[in-house]
Order: C-alpha cells, then sequence, then structure tokens
C-alpha cells in the first residue's frame, strides 16, 4: 500500500524531514532512548497523525534497506571469500607432501570458511526481509491515529504463505529445488556451524605448483535441496561437488530471482498507489 497521498505528503514534509523521525529507535548516531522515544509520541497531539504516518513510512522503507544492503553484503562477501580462497598461502601442508591432492586446516581456511558461511546466512536473511516487505505491500488500510505495527514485523520465510505472491514462478518464493537449498544450507550452517563437518580446503599439486584448490560440497541426490543423510551420517561426497564452483552461478540465480520479486512488488504498489 502507498503511506501517503500526495497533499498528506507535502503537508507533513517538515515532519518527515526531522533527524528524530529517521534516526530514533534504528540508528546508533541518534542518541534516544525506548522512554524519550515514548513520550516524544505522546507530545505531539496536534500532528499526531502526520507523524505516525512518517514514522511508518520510514519503517516500511527501512525493510528496502534491508533487502538492498543484505544484496551489497553477499556480494562483498563473496568477493572476500574468493580473494582469501585464491591468495592465502596455506600453511598446512608440508613441502615434502605437496604432491598430488592434498587437504589443508588452517586458521586462514577456516576464515574463508567462514565467509562462505556468512554468503548464505545473508542470502536467507534477504528472504526474510522480502517475506516482511510484500506483508507490508500488499497491505490494505493501516489506522494512522495510532503507531502502526508493521503487519510482517516478526515474520520470517517461513510465512510466505501469506502473501499474494506466494510459488510464482522465477521469484524467490518459488517452491523450488534453488530455494529449498539455500534454507537447507542455512539452516544447517545456524544450527551446526557449518554445512561440513571438516572445513578443510583441498589442493592439486604439481611439484611446487597448485593447479587447483576447492571445497567440497556434501551431496543432494536422494531428495534434491536436501543433504543425503542415512542414519547418523548426514555429508556423502559421491558427486565430488565443489562449492567454489557452483557458488557463482548460485548468487547470479538469487540476484536473479530477487529481481523479478521486487518488479513483482513495485507493480503491486503501483496498481494500489494512493496518487
Amino acid at each position: 500500500m502507498a503511506v501517503y497521498t500526495r497533499q498528506e505528503y507535502e503537508d507533513s514534509k517538515s515532519i518527515v524531514e526531522s533527524p528524530f523521525i529517521y534516526d530514533a529507535g534504528i540508528d546508533a548516531e541518534m542518541k534516544v532512548s525506548k522512554d524519550e522515544f515514548e513520550k516524544i509520541l505522546t507530545s505531539n497531539a496536534l500532528a499526531r497523525r502526520e507523524l505516525h504516518q512518517a514514522l511508518y513510512w520510514q519503517d516500511y522503507s527501512f525493510l528496502l534497506s534491508n533487502v538492498q544492503s543484505g544484496l551489497s553484503e553477499i556480494i562483498s562477501t563473496a568477493g572476500e571469500f574468493y580473494k582469501s580462497f585464491c591468495s592465502y598461502s596455506f600453511d598446512g601442508i608440508p613441502k615434502k607432501d605437496r604432491n598430488g591432492v592434498r587437504r589443508t586446516d588452517s586458521a586462514e581456511t577456516r576464515f574463508a570458511t567462514l565467509l562462505l558461511h556468512t554468503i548464505f546466512v545473508r542470502m536467507h536473511s534477504v528472504l526474510d526481509y522480502l517475506v516482511k516487505l510484500s506483508l507490508e505491500v500488499e497491505r490494505q488500510g493501516v489506522n494512522f491515529d495510532i503507531y502502526p505495527k508493521l503487519r510482517g514485523l516478526n515474520s520470517q520465510f517461513g510465512d510466505r504463505k501469506k502473501i499474494g505472491i506466494n510459488r510464482t514462478a522465477g521469484t524467490v518464493f518459488e517452491d523450488c529445488v534453488f530455494i529449498r537449498t539455500i534454507e537447507c544450507i542455512r539452516t544447517r550452517i545456524i544450527h551446526d556451524g557449518h554445512f561440513s563437518p571438516n572445513q578443510w580446503i583441498y589442493e592439486v599439486w604439481d611439484g611446487e605448483r597448485i593447479s587447483e584448490r576447492f571445497i567440497l560440497f556434501p551431496d543432494m541426490k536422494g531428495n534434491p535441496g536436501s543433504f543425503d543423510s542415512s542414519g547418523n551420517r548426514r555429508s556423502f561426497y559421491g558427486d565430488d561437488t565443489k562449492i567454489n564452483t557452483v557458488l557463482p552461478e548460485m548468487i547470479r540465480e538469487f540476484y536473479s530471482r530477487t529481481t523479478l520479486t521486487l518488479s513483482m512488488l513495485r507493480d503491486k504498489l503501483v496498481e494500489n498507489r494512493r496518487w
């Protein structure tokens, strides 16, 4: 939904442009406590409706800002991952053993895998915020006599069934192997601390020269989008999948789906606009 008519926007410009409106409760540079914030809300009786609109507008905008910052962090973290993955001189392999395929585990390898984990955690954060944003875009009617609570304030990606474009092909809400894979990886990272028990980086040595580095990714053959498991064993490597090889395409698809999702939300917003 649109927050303002054009006239309401013009009438409330002075409030919208207030640093208090933009920063209180969001930005660490605005030194305002919860009690002070609530006191200001109750003391502005004459402009209460306009104040509530301005606050809601900032909250609404903050959802989109979080999507944007999340996408930016995915790209920058991926860049740092490949920089560390390709540039570090890993010391885990003695010189006498540097021949054929060798694995290494060191502070540098763990830092590289930490960056890899961060990429998937941030992907899922973007999915969460896209649900929150969708719920606000599709919202019908808001009571500005009070400071309105965001409809999707406590919603996460698992709540996507509540939105109108859920299951739409090509979006992040499509029920597909790709999105289930992102969910599965993120869940394992959050609950297990990793997606692979042994956070090793493998190197292919040809004498004094490295011809390849790679990180193995567990199989998802039996139930695509979920890690293969048997009994207590949940990480099988029969496919020889290398996450460093498939990651760029995963990021491209994630961006493509996010772009289409945002485009559909934009069209919905224009359709429901009040001005």
